[in-house]
């Protein structure tokens, strides 16, 4: 009958192309975001009609996790993209905490029996945040309770209600004394103790601390895994008897990887922190973890085979062993290389507040 978008990020609007070639139908979307498949431009105050459905939906415009996102609301509930999930709320990646806590006032005066229809499924995870928030929230526990009984039988925790995120979603609740002592005491510095909403959506749901931390052991872990990884199979190598060219060849082939292993583990980093998808991230770390095999298993090898070609001419024995050692060395290095870009990318999840 119809599709309808929230805002631009791909995980929402990037199949659309394909399913209106599939059914040829209406697409709605914001006024104030670049989705190029959009037909229907919608701002506040506009109205739709799927006559098919035969249903009505208002549009409201509730920015900060994007500039222009807008929610549909009818049919006693309100679509609203990722503004409002269970238990939490949308990261800031355009627009600003006060924008975000307008609009999520907006959605909180909706009438309590309102189906909140949200863009994940989040809410067990936001609920171990909000219960740090507000530990003796008893509605809280009990759907906790409720949410792990559904999540452990396959099924979906959404819709929820207005009146069950007023209940249990922190970012609902600044106004609660539990809420705010949190707040203080998280933020500490009075000019950033202006509530948990503002820490919170922030981080993604993640403490200041966390994302800094998180941010700088995914550099560590990229440092760590390119340069020891890719190194360590050349430190022996370039202390024994190899001429001047084979030299070059390992340093110069060594930093080139080195320092494109670097930059491809910086782009996971910031793809896991601005983009809302997992593909792009997930690339750019296996493009990091590739860099530094191909340096260890190939490029090496490679460079030193000439070498191997005259030791064994010498001493076939001697050469085998050099070899085996060597070929040890090389897969030591790229070992420690994966295991660095395994643990750069779990730091780069918790900097990005994905866990």
């Amino acid at each position: 009958a119809a599709i309808l978008c929230t805002h631009h990020h791909n995980d929402h609007v990037g199949g659309v192309y394909r399913l209106v070639e599939l059914y040829n139908v209406p697409v709605y979307g914001p006024q104030l975001e670049n989705i190029p498949c959009i037909s229907h431009m919608l701002d506040e105050g506009d109205v739709i009609e799927i006559a098919e459905l035969k249903i009505k939906l208002n549009v409201i415009d509730i920015p900060g996790h994007t500039h222009g996102h807008i929610a549909y609301l009818g049919i006693g509930g309100v679509f609203c993209g990722d503004t409002l999930f269970g238990c939490g709320c949308g990261r800031l990646f355009e627009g600003t905490a006060a924008q975000l806590f307008h609009s999520l006032q907006r959605l909180v005066n909706l009438p309590d029996e309102t189906k909140v229809y949200c863009g994940h499924e989040y809410t067990e995870a936001n609920i171990r945040f909000a219960l740090v928030c507000e530990p003796d929230n008893a509605q809280l526990k009990l759907r906790q309770a409720d949410v792990q009984t559904l999540r452990a039988a396959g099924q979906p925790t959404l819709p929820s209600t207005i009146a069950l995120e007023k209940a249990t979603n922190p970012f609902l609740r600044c106004a609660q004394p539990s809420v705010i002592a949190t707040a203080l005491s998280i933020a500490s510095p009075p000019a950033a103790a202006k509530g948990i909403l503002i820490v919170a959506a922030a981080g993604g749901a993640k403490t200041i601390s966390k994302i800094v931390l998180g941010a700088a052991g995914s550099i560590g872990f990229a440092l760590i895994g390119a340069f020891g990884g890719i190194w360590l199979g050349l430190r022996k190598q370039l202390k024994g008897a190899i001429d001047q060219e084979e030299r070059r060849g390992l340093i110069r082939s060594a930093t080139i990887n080195s320092i494109a292993s670097v930059l491809f583990m910086v782009c996971a980093i910031v793809l896991a922190r601005y983009d809302d998808g997992w593909v792009l991230p997930v690339l750019a770390m296996l493009a990091f973890m590739a860099v530094i095999f191909h340096q260890s298993i190939v490029v090496q090898p490679r460079v030193l085979a000439p070498r191997h070609a005259r030791e064994a001419q010498r001493n076939p024995v001697l050469a085998a062993r050099m070899r085996r050692r060597e070929r040890i060395q090389c897969w030591l290095g790229a070992t420690v290389g994966f295991v660095c870009g395994f643990g750069g990318m779990i730091a780069g999840l918790i900097a990005s507040g994905r866990l």
